[in-house]
């Protein structure tokens, strides 16, 4: 030990020599050090074992605790610039070779160094007597541990260096004591939860210490490959996450997050390096982080205009921070409260008014709807308020009724419109760049599906005609659709054999993603299953209801389905209680009743002891209460998965799981009762699962992709509203060879024109073109689906195929236009 001590103050006056007021180049800063000494025994706790998204090799994390640490918290503060402190102990065992420097007045069992006695040791001879006994490299791992040292750095990220776009989140921790006797099982857990928060966002945990000022994480979001085009909202909703897991131990987290480019790759020399980031960005965070209240998350302005809109960002006074001249502005991120009135509402018109045909079965029959309502009774899907996001997937449910006065009905035993819904999901794609300048979101939603789905002879529009019984009716999707209120076209009933009408199953996919060389890219998404959706709901007079689901909230769908089920009871029983989990022990089947305090718990978003049994007690109850309903109601379950911005499947395994699970379940039962209907939304159908092979089998599966040349031409004019003949040529052909007939990216494109005035449309008459639409810079348009999306595929591959892409991309022009802007992007870095 004493020799440890004697090189450790060597080393410390050789750094002060070498780096001390050492010229940084920039703004005549200084780089100035004060250093702190301790000694002892060290406890250290492996932490962790998550397994990071991009990886298969768990990865842990080193926690060192112990007196050497207490010593060093007194000593550092107590070094004034220039100077290093030793603690008693150190100090004991060196004081005999080095020279002391001035008194500590105020501490004297603390001593400052002041230079080596140089009769006794000099720097040389210490630093050449370590080498000589230096074992490090045979100790070093070799190639075939390899999976052992992974573990403990990150992972394919480390052999890129370059300036990137980032999101940083810094956390200051308090009140973990390491040495008590829960303290190791506490340190696992929170480190744990960290790393899972983390790892479902697709972020990058870089750094984790313990310091005198407590613990200090650096989660970064945006290295490559975990590169997403809504990083800032990841940040974000991960740290509103990790607030909780602070909270549920109870500790104290500060939270600081900053968007902005920043260096991303390897610091040091080849004996010593570490893969970092360093920046403004990186430096602003830590700021913020120390001016964050207790539990509480401080944001820069960066990162409020870069989330998307799941998030409200409340302005707060700006601070004055070290390194900055002017205050910097703050932003108190919260989550963004559903923009409808969420609950039950009991609407009644009669069926002969709706179908245009008399009383049935001698009674009338009546809608009963649980619906997404304003004030006035307006209809609203959950769409229709600004895009959410789900940093790892979306997944939704909504489950529609229809019920009548006459247990005798026919339609009890087959499928009619209905309604209820709570849907998680808010958008068929959360980077839409065709709606970030949107005022009115209902009339945007609303565009876009007549825009898509008037085209009668577009193949999805026609499967869903002849499945509902008549085309789209612009007619049914007007503006302000009034609960109850009669529409102006009469909407047709389904025709025998249809799913909606005998009850069955329709599966919706997008497109499979593109391969490049041996690489395959993500699948692509805005091809217009959002916009079925609605039509087919708006045709049956289905509305729903809107809720979020984000990463790490397996239980969400569970829920969402509990509360919709209740939800239907409670409309067609008043005597429900309003009380969510008094209403499901009343409603609760007799063989599951002693599973309802675990339901309880879920319901109340409790931490569950086996989440995996509760899981599946649930989707037992909600089977069995959907079943409940055929002889009341016909019913209609549209359930969606979308993966959103994610890279890696399994970052959302688990949530895919229950999706998967539920959709055979409702499968068994519509194969059975005959009485209910699914609509089943998913970017990628897997043809091994049970709803996808009885969709195939009846000729329900529906397979999205690209517009063709005359389907491209004709919603680019509804899109502008105008006649197709008053569509330019060359804007027809640069649409059509930009965006592959994706109708998202064919709306990013149109309104990008729009926005920088090189199109100028006059609605109802002609669109010209103003510029020369070689000259676009595409690459600036890396805030949409099409740019955005497409460059963090790229870079999320591994390094050989990212560069295969560009390469094929220069000689082949194989991934189009907005590829090449990504190709003049990356010259320039």
């Amino acid at each position: 030990m004493a020799t440890a001590v004697l090189r450790a103050s060597a080393c410390c006056i050789e750094i002060h020599k070498r780096l001390h007021m050492f010229e940084t180049g920039v703004d005549d800063v200084r780089l100035c050090l004060h250093i702190g000494v301790g000694c002892g025994e060290i406890s250290i706790l492996q932490v962790g074992g998550i397994v990071p998204p991009e990886t298969h090799i768990p990865r842990i994390e080193y926690l060192i605790s112990g007196a050497p640490l207490e010593q060093i918290s007194i000593a550092e503060p107590l070094a004034k610039n220039g100077e290093t402190c030793l603690s008693p102990q150190a100090w004991e065992l060196v004081k005999d070779c080095v020279i002391e420097g001035r008194p500590l007045e105020d501490r004297m069992d603390f001593h400052l160094l002041l230079r080596m006695d140089e009769s006794k040791y000099t720097f040389p001879t210490i630093k050449y007597a370590t080498q000589l006994y230096d074992t490090r490299i045979e100790n070093c791992f070799k190639l075939d541990q390899l999976n052992i040292t992974r573990r403990f750095i990150p992972g394919r990220s480390i052999c890129r260096m370059n300036f990137c776009n980032i999101s940083v989140i810094f956390i200051n921790g308090s009140g973990l004591d390491v040495m008590s006797s829960n303290g190791p099982s506490q340190a696992q857990e929170l480190m744990s939860s960290v790393q899972k928060v983390c790892y479902a966002h697709e972020g990058t945990l870089n750094k984790f210490l313990i310091d005198d000022k407590g613990m200090l994480f650096l989660l970064v979001f945006g290295l490559p490959p975990l590169v997403h085009p809504d990083d800032p909202a990841r940040a974000v909703l991960a740290s509103m996450e990790l607030v909780q897991v602070f909270k549920r131990l109870e500790l104290v987290g500060r939270f600081g997050v900053t968007t902005g480019r920043s260096y991303c790759g390897v610091c040091g020399s080849a004996k010593r390096m570490e893969y970092t980031v360093l920046g403004d960005c990186v430096n602003l965070s830590a700021r913020l982080m120390a001016n964050a209240p207790p539990l509480g998350v401080l944001t820069d302005e960066e990162t409020s205009r870069h989330s998307t809109g799941e998030i409200d960002f409340k302005p707060l006074a700006p601070i004055k921070v070290k390194g900055k001249t002017n205050p910097i502005s703050i932003f108190q991120p919260t989550l963004r409260e559903a923009a409808m009135a969420v609950g039950a509402a009991l609407t009644t018109a009669s069926y002969a008014h709706s179908h245009g045909s008399g009383k049935l079965c001698g009674s009338e029959c009546r809608w009963v709807a649980l619906q997404g309502i304003t004030a006035d009774r307006k209809i609203r899907f959950p769409w229709y308020a600004a895009p959410s996001t789900d940093s790892a997937c979306e997944r939704s449910s909504f489950l529609f009724p229809f019920s009548s006065t006459d247990s005798n009905c026919p339609l009890h035993r087959k499928l009619a419109p209905c309604s209820y819904g709570p849907v998680i999901y808010c958008e068929d794609n959360l980077l839409d760049g065709s709606t970030l300048n949107s005022k009115d979101a209902m009339a945007t939603s609303k565009l876009k599906v007549q825009s898509l789905c008037s085209i009668q002879k577009w193949p999805p529009n026609m499967k869903v005609a002849e499945m509902l019984g008549s085309p789209f009716s612009k007619a049914l999707h007007a503006p302000d659709q009034v609960v109850g209120a009669s529409t102006p076209t009469p909407r047709m009933k389904a025709p025998a054999n249809s799913p909606f009408a005998e009850g069955g199953l329709v599966v919706i996919e997008g497109a499979n993603g593109r391969v490049l060389g041996s690489a395959q890219l993500a699948a692509e998404t805005g091809l217009g299953k959002i916009e079925l959706a609605e039509h087919i709901a708006t045709h049956c007079a289905l509305q729903p209801l809107g809720d979020e689901h984000r990463p790490g909230k397996s239980t969400r769908m569970a829920v969402e389905l509990i509360r919709s089920l209740v939800g239907v009871y409670r409309t067609s029983n008043p005597a429900t209680p309003a009380d969510d989990a008094q209403a499901l022990e009343k409603l609760m089947p007799a063989q599951y009743a002693s599973s309802i305090d675990q339901l309880k718990r879920l319901l109340a978003h409790e931490t569950l002891e086996d989440t995996a049994a509760t899981l599946e007690v649930a989707l037992k109850v909600i089977i069995s209460l959907l079943a409940g309903l055929k002889n009341k109601s016909g019913i209609l379950v549209v359930l969606q998965f979308e993966q959103g911005t994610s890279l890696f499947e399994k970052t959302a395994k688990d949530d895919l799981a229950i999706f998967w699970r539920f959709t055979s379940e409702l499968s068994i039962l519509i194969a059975k009762e005959r009485s209910i209907s699914g609509l089943v939304l998913v970017r990628e159908a897997r043809y091994d699962q049970q709803c996808v092979k009885d969709a195939a089998a009846a000729g329900t599966l529906l397979t999205l992709k690209g517009l063709n040349e005359e389907h491209i031409l004709e919603y680019m004019a509804n899109y502008l509203g105008i006649p197709e003949e008053a569509v330019p040529p060359p804007l027809r052909r640069f649409v059509s060879q930009v965006t592959m007939g994706n109708p998202l990216y064919i709306r990013e494109t149109l309104d990008q024109l729009s926005e920088e005035n090189v199109l100028k449309v006059k609605p109802g008459t002609s669109a010209t073109l103003i510029g020369a639409l070689e000259k676009i810079d595409i690459s600036a348009w890396n805030h949409t689906a099409m740019v955005g999306g497409t460059v963090c595929n790229i870079e999320s591959l591994d390094p050989i195929e990212a560069h295969k892409a560009r390469v094929l991309q220069v000689f082949l022009g194989v991934l189009h236009k907005h590829v090449v802007g990504f190709r003049r992007a990356h010259e320039v870095r």
